[in-house]
């Protein structure tokens, strides 16, 4: 199972291209992989998720200046739980068609 989903998330990523403008050092259209609107989305995402007591707790301004530096638990919690249901729902595709 997990092979064949593997496969098939490999088969989808070589069928997406990549833009990217003259001269520009990355290969996203505007330089940035999270636009200020998504980046919100996001923040608003970790506002409405509930979890667990026993999960170390992210505040929503994360990317800001203002926030400081992340802990070792905090990238934990972000990274396995905040980001991944975000981009999900960010990323995600937006055929029924779509696997």
């Amino acid at each position: 199972m997990k092979a064949g989903l593997a496969q098939a998330l490999l088969n989808w990523r070589f069928q997406q291209s990549e833009v990217q403008t003259v001269g520009s050092s990355t290969s996203t259209e505007s330089g940035s992989v999270l636009q200020p609107a998504k980046i919100e989305e996001i923040w608003s995402d970790i506002d409405q998720l509930l979890t667990p007591t026993w999960m170390t707790s992210v505040l929503s301004n994360i990317g800001q200046s203002s926030h400081g530096k992340l802990k070792a638990d905090q990238w934990c919690a972000l990274g396995t739980t905040h980001l991944l249901l975000s981009l999900i729902r960010l990323w995600g595709f937006n055929s029924d068609t779509s696997p």
